[in-house]
């Protein structure tokens, strides 16, 4: 019994000696550096353009209205500029397709 005494004493010992210690307090100074990268998000929130269902064209032209959000990081200078669509002439007509029909249409 008198072992098993002995091993207790010691870590108590150990950590007594512990709680006396200090550390030494130091300081030193650093740089902070961060890049700000000019930037833009262009979307068709919150929907796209949707000119809705319409039997044959009788030449009367169809409205619909979307939006166009750009948003650019604080000085950033930006353009928006549209091409002619995937279906255009070589005259630069905007035209949608079904797959086999083309319309023309017009952004404005």
């Amino acid at each position: 019994m008198n072992t098993f005494k002995k091993i207790l004493a010691v870590p108590a010992l150990i950590l007594a000696g512990a709680s006396g210690a200090h550390a030494a307090e130091e300081t030193a100074q650093f740089q902070v550096r961060m890049v700000i990268q000019e930037s833009c998000t262009i979307s068709s929130a919150p929907t796209d353009i949707d000119f809705l269902t319409h039997t044959r064209s009788t030449g009367t032209p169809v409205t619909a209205t979307g939006t166009l959000s750009v948003n650019c990081s604080e000085g950033t200078p930006y353009q928006i500029g549209l091409d002619s669509g995937i279906h255009s002439e070589s005259a630069g007509e905007r035209r949608m397709s079904n797959g086999s029909v083309l319309v023309p249409y017009n952004l404005y």
